[in-house]
Formats: C-alpha cells, structure tokens, sequence
C-alpha cells in the first residue's frame, strides 16, 4: 500500500514516474478515508489531466462526513483538485456555511481558477454585512479569478462601497487583476 509510507520520497517520485495512468489509483486512495489526501491531492494535480483530477475531488468530497469538522488540509486539497461538484460544494461553504467553513472555502476557492464562482464571490466582497474576514480572503478569490468581469465588479465596490477599508482592498484587488490597465478606472 503506498499510501502507508506516503511521505516517502520515493513513493512520490515513484507515482510521478508513473505519470497519467497512476491517475485511477490515487482517485482510488483519495476515496480511503485512512489514506492521506494532502501528498495525494498535489500529485494527482500534477501528473494527471482535469478528469482525472474531478474524479479525485468527488472521492475526496466522499470522505467528508456530516457534522464532523473539515481538516484545514482538506479544504485545501479539495480546492487544488477542483471539478464540477467541489466546486459547488465550496461555492455553497462560501455563500452559507458557519463563518469558519465560508473563510475556509474562500481560501480553498484560491487555490485555483473557479470562473463558475465570480459572481457570488464578488456579491459576498460587495455585501457590507458579510463578516469582515470572509470578504477579505473572498477578496483572494476574485482575484484569482481575474478577467474583466472581475475588474468590473471591483470598480463597483470601490464606487458604492462606504468602507474605507473595503474600498482600499477592492482597488487593491483591481489593480491586481487588471494591471496597468485598472489604474485610471480604479
């Protein structure tokens, strides 16, 4: 079993060596909830193509059991890994969970590029009710997603937004999404 010296540099390297077709067996590992999904996560990531690694995602969403707490590794696997349903998993953390899994789902939401998740990100950076940790690191997840939608909804926070300190960041996050090109608007 791999998974029992995981952290092995041999193990790893061995299964990068593998390349694509070790795929099916680290989805396989990802759905073992006594396997350790951090290095498995990262590897899948890096050998195999967005399938592959939705598939790893939803076994990796399996292992989350119903009111038990979420490891911090484990939001940031699941937004490494990406794919369709985790996804709306951690839009959904986002947008309605307890404070801490909406502050944890934005951070997994950084870990990649989520275009599906822009408006409601930038909905929750824009609402002046939303606790003020979460649309910072919510802040995070526009800008990586980037793109002038992003610039836009940006430009409309430092418009309306009556926080000084909202304001700020939303240019900030302008800035970093449109370059050069986001200064005069911003």
């Amino acid at each position: 079993r791999y998974w029992r010296d995981w952290s092995s540099d041999v193990c790893s390297s061995d299964l990068s060596a593998i390349g694509p077709p070790a795929g099916p067996m680290l989805v396989r590992l990802l759905g073992d909830p006594k396997a350790p999904y951090k290095g498995m996560a990262e590897l899948l990531v890096k050998v195999c193509d967005e399938p592959t690694r939705d598939k790893g995602g939803g076994a990796l969403l399996g292992r989350i059991s119903a009111g038990k707490p979420i490891p911090p590794d484990m939001w940031l696997a699941l937004g490494m890994l990406g794919g369709p349903a985790v996804t709306d998993f951690l839009s959904a953390k986002m947008q309605k969970g307890t404070p801490e899994e909406a502050i944890a789902a934005a951070k997994a939401l950084q870990q990649s590029r989520f275009p599906s998740v822009l408006a409601p990100a930038l909905k929750l950076a824009g609402d002046a009710k939303a606790n003020k940790e979460l649309r910072g690191e919510v802040f995070g997840v526009v800008e990586k997603i980037g793109g002038p939608e992003a610039q836009q909804g940006l430009l409309r926070i430092i418009a309306e937004d009556k926080n000084d300190i909202v304001r700020y960041r939303a240019h900030e996050a302008a800035l970093e999404v449109g370059k050069s090109d986001a200064i005069v608007p911003a």
